[in-house]
């Protein structure tokens, strides 16, 4: 949980968040949230976002974590960080990524900052952009059987913002999120100095429900003036979604 112990950590990485994984350059850091009873029943452990300091007034989401979970790399990496079982709440960022924000320090670099989630729930968490997950700067981000449920972007994507990153997603749930574009998922492209910066998103047998947002209810496609925003939406079922003003299942445009 988010609490004043922290404040160090936050401060020298600019980020008020619960969990902050910063891989070394062998990489490989493995998180499991789920624990066996002596029954042999799994629970889930879950990361709160919410302040539990004297200050923290509750149910006020002003004092949450920006982000629950942060997860960066500054040094050159190749190898997955896994998150594994957890259940991830309460954030609330001013910008990117109120659940999770993954980003890469030095872009352009060749360096990986990559993500395996399997089996998290991301649920109440909130952001201008990506309100359950945030993905930017060349970042790559794999889910896998992971559930997205009722995040909120204020701007773009719901439960997930891929901006000028990867991410794929499988089997995995996004119900009743809700962004001013792109409901459950915005995919957004620009370019710079003329030189493309593609965002790449990927879903297979996902199932995207009941999100809401004005052009895109479930998916919001944006590209820059050189580049495409790219999707491919394998064996998903889209039901449900709503759009108020176009795509109430899918938008897609570019500045071209």
């Amino acid at each position: 949980v988010c609490s004043s112990d922290l404040d160090e950590v936050q401060k020298k990485h600019k980020s008020k968040s619960a969990l902050t994984f910063i891989p070394g350059p062998q990489g490989g850091l493995h998180f499991a949230g789920k624990v066996l009873d002596k029954g042999g029943s799994a629970s889930r452990r879950t990361i709160v976002g919410e302040s539990t300091t004297p200050l923290g007034i509750p149910g006020d989401a002003a004092d949450n974590c920006y982000h629950v979970v942060r997860h960066v790399a500054p040094f050159p990496s190749f190898i997955p960080t896994d998150l594994d079982g957890f259940l991830v709440t309460g954030g609330n960022a001013p910008a990117y990524g109120g659940g999770i924000e993954v980003t890469l320090e030095l872009p352009d670099t060749g360096w990986v900052a990559w993500l395996v989630m399997r089996n998290v729930t991301v649920t109440g968490n909130s952001a201008e952009r990506g309100g359950g997950l945030s993905a930017n700067n060349g970042s790559v981000v794999d889910l896998e059987s992971c559930r997205f449920v009722e995040n909120v972007a204020s701007l773009r994507g719901g439960a997930a913002f891929a901006h000028t990153a990867y991410l794929k997603a499988h089997a995995t749930l996004f119900e009743g999120n809700r962004a001013f574009q792109g409901g459950a998922l915005s995919v957004n492209s620009t370019s710079s100095g003329g030189s493309a910066l593609i965002a790449w998103v990927q879903l297979s047998s996902c199932v995207l429900t009941e999100n809401l947002a004005d052009r895109g209810g479930a998916v919001f496609i944006n590209g820059a003036n050189v580049s495409s925003g790219a999707a491919a939406i394998l064996g998903c079922t889209l039901t449900a979604n709503t759009a108020t003003t176009s795509g109430g299942g899918i938008f897609a445009k570019t500045q071209a």
